[in-house]
């Protein structure tokens, strides 16, 4: 009836990504939800597939073609050069960065774990590593030839957004593509290595000898060729072996190699077998160990170009994981540093976890460090944004003025979006890489009337080609563009309702 309370109604809209806001007469209302129901890549409409509209944008059975590829490799092309990644999984996008000397394969129980709980995986080997390209020059090895990997990695998936986790050498660039490209991730979690500040005056490898003398690792992989030629007095499995398993620092005597110093097990622990360590021996006998020592190489000369965010804090959703054992917690002030106001004044939003383990927690403890993520990962709070006009006039009728922003756990959507007092309902969902049908099932509390829809497509204007609404019992009623993505109905649906 024309005065009913609400008025139920739909939209239906072609498009590939996109934020629907949908505007209410002057005055607002008092109550209101809408639910995304529709739009699965191969589906015409999911919700006659068996979603309905209880199933909401980020459900990770809407966003694919019904196929999951299992364990999957690709080469993708950015920045310049060709990464591998291994990939599993269907959902929100999670970047997992191993560090050194490892390969994609750290990531073996995350990978699964994350897959089987609802999340799209990519773990790449990282450039000089594993399958990806390795330039000879390490000064195409500073941090931002490697965050600029990662933004390429989020562009051919068709991400704005990616959650990302980082070990080692991984976490370094999980946390300058936090500081770089806040923008480009929703959460992070790190594990083992710290974000310290930057010296404004000491280079980074000066500042490591002043601390830990020429001994360390970092000093000793600066030259190029030597530690190369100290790791090859070994086979490859034992090279591995002496770092995977490793209990003390990084640090060897004067006048020893680093490699010589490092013990060698005589047996392997529970969560290394010989299997896994083949895995890792027959991808660096391939590659060699040149790319990954060329990060240290390259350190100095990223202390220069990091110039520019001197004193910057990373103000992206964080957590730190280290492990109780690791020798690098227990060396040159880092517990000291990680548990204490220092850290988290240069990370905000920051959670610190310290775990049962050594340096390779990931691989050590995979149950405690997997658990740890997912919890992260469903708890992150992401701001959906009003596309409002920028004027806060308050005569304009369809936003006045724009609402506040409000936060959905993650993954977004997997309930109905509700909120009461609405007069913008922001309905946010992922990128599908074709054109798909898809809609909004919306109630309009106290004004039985409809006015118009702003489409807001974030992959760039155009890709939304129709749009259309209908009420309980009308058929569907074409709208056309006002100005940009903004459509109307020329009228409203009061009195249709029936």
């Amino acid at each position: 009836m024309a005065n009913s309370q609400f008025v139920p109604a739909c939209i239906m809209f072609i498009a590939n990504i996109v934020i629907v806001n949908i505007g209410a007469a002057i005055g607002g209302w008092p109550n209101g939800h809408a639910t995304f129901y529709g739009g699965a890549c191969g589906y015409a409409d999911t919700n006659k597939q068996g979603y309905r509209v209880e199933t909401t944008a980020q459900s990770s059975a809407l966003f694919n073609n019904g196929q999951t590829c299992g364990a999957c490799f690709e080469r993708i092309q950015t920045n310049g050069i060709w990464l591998h990644v291994a990939e599993k999984g269907t959902g929100p996008l999670v970047l997992l960065l191993h560090g050194f000397p490892e390969i994609w394969y750290a990531w073996r129980h995350q990978i699964e774990y994350l897959a089987e709980n609802g999340y799209h995986v990519v773990a790449p080997d990282l450039r000089g590593y594993g399958d990806s390209d390795a330039p000879l020059n390490h000064n195409s090895y500073t941090i931002f030839h490697i965050v600029g990997d990662l933004i390429g990695l989020l562009d051919h998936f068709g991400q704005q957004q990616a959650y990302v986790v980082g070990h080692d050498w991984g976490a370094v660039a999980g946390w300058n593509l936090s500081l770089f490209r806040p923008d480009r991730v929703i959460g992070l979690v790190n594990l083992s290595v710290p974000y310290f500040p930057r010296s404004p005056t000491t280079k980074t490898t000066e500042a490591i000898r002043q601390i830990f003398g020429e001994g360390s690792h970092v000093i000793q992989f600066q030259e190029p060729g030597r530690a190369e030629k100290a790791f090859a007095r070994y086979d490859c499995m034992t090279v591995m072996k002496k770092f995977l398993l490793v209990t003390n620092n990084l640090i060897a005597p004067p006048d020893m190699e680093l490699i010589d110093y490092l013990e060698t097990q005589s047996s392997l622990p529970a969560w290394l077998t010989e299997e896994d360590i083949r895995v890792f021996d027959k991808k660096f006998e391939e590659s060699g160990f040149t790319g990954p020592l060329n990060y240290y190489r390259a350190m100095d000369l990223t202390w220069e170009l990091l110039a520019p965010w001197q004193g910057s804090k990373i103000m992206v959703p964080m957590k730190f994981m280290i492990g109780d054992n690791d020798p690098g917690f227990k060396s040159g002030g880092t517990s000291e540093f990680v548990q204490g106001d220092e850290f988290r004044s240069l990370v905000p939003d920051l959670e610190v976890v310290i775990v049962g383990g050594h340096h390779f927690i990931q691989q050590e403890n995979p149950q405690e460090v997997s658990s740890q993520i997912l919890s992260f990962l469903r708890t992150t709070k992401v701001t959906a944004t009003n596309l409002c006009p920028p004027s806060k006039n308050a005569s304009a009728n369809w936003c006045n003025p724009p609402s506040k922003h409000f936060d959905l756990s993650q993954p977004m959507f997997l309930k109905i979006a509700k909120f009461a007092a609405a007069r913008i309902v922001p309905i946010h969902f992922q990128r599908v890489p074709c054109f798909k049908r898809g809609g909004i099932k919306f109630y309009l509390g106290v004004r039985p009337n409809f006015l118009l829809v702003l489409v807001d497509n974030v992959g760039g204007a155009g890709e939304v080609v129709d749009v259309k609404v209908k009420g309980l019992s009308t058929g569907w009623i074409q709208m056309t563009r006002n100005w940009g993505q903004n459509w109307q109905t020329g009228g409203g649906l009061e009195g249709k309702n029936h």
